[in-house]
């Protein structure tokens, strides 16, 4: 039942969608907001079951070991996630590995590690690599 009121909802308002918590609901429930560009209109669709906790983007942190400090590396994953629909950041650690924190679209942050490691495979030694599901936290990706 939840599921085709949100399939009506979604062709209503079309495929361009974003899904925050609306607050004053129950947190079972979850509003869905459209804005249409050329009209400048906001359509909220609230769907009984659909729960909160399905509204959150994949996120994957990943620890790259071997010789990935001072070879250019987190430019390189700047560069790399310019070609996918990926937020983040990349940083130097202390002890000598490079930690990427990478959310979206759990395809898009996925092709983009895999894309990363293809390109700088000849400095990687060793890969850890964590996956949730959480509130976004980012906007855009950085250099840190």
């Amino acid at each position: 039942m939840a599921l085709q009121a949100l399939v009506t909802c979604l062709m209503r308002i079309g495929s361009h969608v974003s899904a925050t918590r609306d607050r004053p609901l129950r947190k079972d429930k979850l509003t869905l907001h459209y804005a249409r560009r050329t009209k400048e209109r906001i359509v909220s669709c609230v769907v009984p079951g659909f729960s909160a906790s399905m509204s959150g983007v994949y996120q994957a942190t990943v620890f790259f070991s071997g010789r990935v400090q001072g070879v250019g590396f987190r430019y390189q994953a700047l560069q790399v996630a310019k070609g996918y629909e990926v937020s983040g950041c990349v940083m130097n650690l202390p002890d000598g590995r490079v930690q990427l924190e990478a959310e979206g679209r759990a395809d898009e942050v996925r092709d983009f590690i895999v894309a990363l490691q293809e390109r700088m495979e000849g400095y990687i030694r060793k890969v850890e690599q964590t996956e949730t599901q959480r509130a976004p936290q980012y906007q855009g990706f950085t250099i840190r």
